[in-house]
């Protein structure tokens, strides 16, 4: 558990942090972004798995701040362990099967991995020579 009322903050910030510079990173091919992002899609799955193993959803809820009336429809639909974390697989274990599909593109020399940058005498639509083989 986090201290104080600023633990979630600074894990939305730092979270926020990262998806930044991972958006840039992953566009550039590096392959250091590809370990993080694997790496922090294998943590988030697996946290939220023994979370929501240990924890029933209505305490969860109830944590969280959910209103009265939707906890107690919530807790009249009975135990959802199982389906709560069928669902964190459903969608994890794809992502991360396609993580591990993307990683081919994260190999090799990354001084020529990003996008090409278009040169003042190339129009937008044109194909160059060197970037035809590789098509």
């Amino acid at each position: 558990m986090l201290a104080g009322d600023w633990g979630g903050a600074l894990v939305v910030l730092a979270s926020t942090g990262t998806s930044v510079y991972l958006a840039s990173a992953l566009y550039e091919r590096r392959p250091a972004a590809w370990w993080i992002a694997a790496g922090l899609a294998a943590a988030w799955t697996i946290s939220a798995v023994i979370t929501f193993s240990r924890v029933p959803l209505v305490d969860y809820g109830d944590a969280i701040g959910m209103p009265p009336e939707s906890l107690r429809i919530l807790a009249a639909m009975g135990d959802l362990t199982w389906v709560t974390i069928a669902s964190i697989l459903a969608i994890g274990a794809p992502y991360f099967a396609y993580l591990v599909y993307a990683k081919r593109f994260y190999r090799g020399d990354t001084s020529s991995s990003g996008p090409r940058a278009r040169t003042s005498t190339e129009s937008p639509g044109a194909v160059s020579p060197s970037s035809a083989t590789r098509m």
